[in-house]
Formats: C-alpha cells, sequence, structure tokens
C-alpha cells in the first residue's frame, strides 16, 4: 500500500504480488491520492494488522520520510495488539519502520522501537536506509534463536573443521567462535553449502 496520503491518514491499495511478481514489479507512486503534508501511521498499521489475522507471523515494512503525527496514536493499538497477542488471541506480528531522507525523527522511531507495552511482546523495530548495508538487516529483530529452520546443520571452518552440528534443529540465530585466522565459514543444510566471508572490526588502537 501507499499510505499518508490526502491528509495524511488516506491509504492507496496496490493488491497483492506473488514472489515471482515482485522480482518485476514497478512502484510508480499512488494514482488515487496526493502524498499528504502530515503522516498518520496507524491506518496503515491496522490495514495490515486486521487484514492478515490468520498470518502465522506477519511483517510488515513501512517506508517513511517524515515525521510521524500519531505516535500516541499508534502505542495505544501497539498495546492493544500485544494484549491480544499475549493472551493467545491473534498471532505474532512484526512492524519494522525504515526511514529515508533527512526529514525523519530519529528520536521518534528510537521510541517506538523502544516502547514498552507491559506484556513482554516486542512489535516495533526501526531501520535508517542510509545506515543498512543489506536489506536483510530489516530481518534482525525477526530472528528468533527457539526458531528452527531446519531438521539438521554443520558449521566449517575455511580450514575445513567442523565448528558446530546441529542433529536436532538448526536455530534462526546462532553464535560461534572461529580462530583469529579464520577468514570464512560454511553451513551445511538441505544437501548444500552456503559460504559466509568473515569480516573482523577494524583495529582504531
Amino acid at each position: 500500500i501507499y499510505w499518508a496520503g490526502g491528509d495524511g491518514s488516506a491509504i492507496e491499495i496496490l493488491g497483492d504480488f506473488t514472489e515471482q511478481q515482485c522480482r518485476q514489479l514497478e512502484v510508480k507512486g499512488p494514482k488515487s491520492i496526493a502524498f499528504g503534508s502530515g503522516t498518520v501511521l496507524t491506518p496503515a498499521v491496522k490495514y495490515f494488522a486486521e487484514r492478515f489475522l490468520d498470518a502465522k507471523r506477519g511483517m510488515y515494512v513501512f517506508i517513511t520520510d517524515g515525521k510521524l503525527d500519531d505516535l500516541d496514536a499508534v502505542k495505544k493499538y501497539t498495546i492493544q495488539l500485544a494484549k491480544q497477542i499475549a493472551d493467545n488471541k491473534r498471532n505474532f506480528v512484526k512492524f519494522v519502520l525504515v526511514g529515508v531522507g533527512s526529514d525523519i525523527d530519529q528520536h521518534q522511531l528510537e521510541e517506538l522501537d523502544d516502547f514498552s507495552t507491559g506484556t513482554g511482546i516486542d512489535i516495533w523495530d526501526y531501520k535508517i536506509a542510509q545506515d543498512m548495508k543489506a536489506l536483510v538487516e530489516i530481518f534482525a529483530e525477526v530472528v528468533d534463536e527457539n526458531q528452527i529452520v531446519a531438521p539438521t546443520g554443520t558449521i566449517y571452518d575455511s580450514a575445513g573443521n567442523r565448528i558446530k552440528q546441529y542433529t536436532d534443529g538448526l536455530p534462526a540465530k546462532v553464535s560461534l567462535s572461529l580462530p583469529a585466522s579464520c577468514q570464512w565459514f560454511e553451513l551445511e543444510v538441505y544437501g548444500q553449502r552456503i559460504r559466509q566471508t568473515v569480516i573482523l572490526p577494524k583495529d582504531n588502537g
């Protein structure tokens, strides 16, 4: 959808797209609304939260280039969603705000990211587009160490040594220690090996 149109609260629905369609999708801007002078997020959040109630783990990304005019309303609705999730009345949802341009209010994004609903349910995350090195960073807070993504998996270092082996399920998030000389490691899963280069932090001393 396009959001923050008209008086800031209007949305325009683009439709539903398959993965293949998304690869060729051209996003040229709204047709029925003009982007408004305000930025009202709640209607867009409600659209996804209420439309995809059956989604087991919904994740929705909102791109903004301005300051939210309805932060209090967003917080109120967030509490409502969090309580429903905590009471097992609805499935989990995750919302990510991606700020673009120089007019964003980063303090406001941080405030929403750190907002406590009193339930232990963390619904919001935020990213600043210019600070992102890869799109996968959007999914950072969604990754759960207890979420199993494959039945088995093995990790090898660049010397071919087996570092870790998961026989009872490969979690979505893992931690490991590698030799300082290690240039990369490989994850063997589903009969394939996926290589990840090791990038060491720069020594500022």
